[in-house]
């Protein structure tokens, strides 16, 4: 039996793409961030290897402003499994993508 998934999506994007007119990625009005980019992905692959919804999320992340660049997500599912989660716009942030500044911490249980 499968207990737990490790899942990192990662990219580098150029210095001269970080800003909003050069790249979504950098633009709050039309979606921006890593989560919102990459992260669906990697939940989509941890529930499909389970088979199921995850019942808590935990997660953190890194921000350059008010865009996350690299976050990192723990997700709790029945059976006492779990998946790690990484994902950042910058490849050296996909591993550990919690630091002392910007950092931003949830924890919510799902029904």
């Amino acid at each position: 039996q499968i207990v737990s998934v490790r899942s990192a999506f990662c990219q580098s994007v150029g210095t001269a793409s970080c800003r909003p007119e050069a790249n979504w990625r950098w633009d709050r009005a039309r979606g921006s961030g890593s989560v919102y980019d990459l992260t669906g992905y990697t939940i989509h692959h941890a529930r499909h290897v389970f088979g199921c919804e995850p019942t808590a999320v935990y997660a953190s992340g890194q921000f350059e402003g008010e865009i996350d660049v690299g976050a990192s997500t723990v997700l709790a599912f029945p059976g006492e499994r779990i998946a790690v989660i990484s994902v950042a716009d910058s490849t050296w942030r996909a591993q550990d993508a919690v630091r002392d500044e910007g950092l931003m911490q949830t924890a919510k249980g799902l029904d």
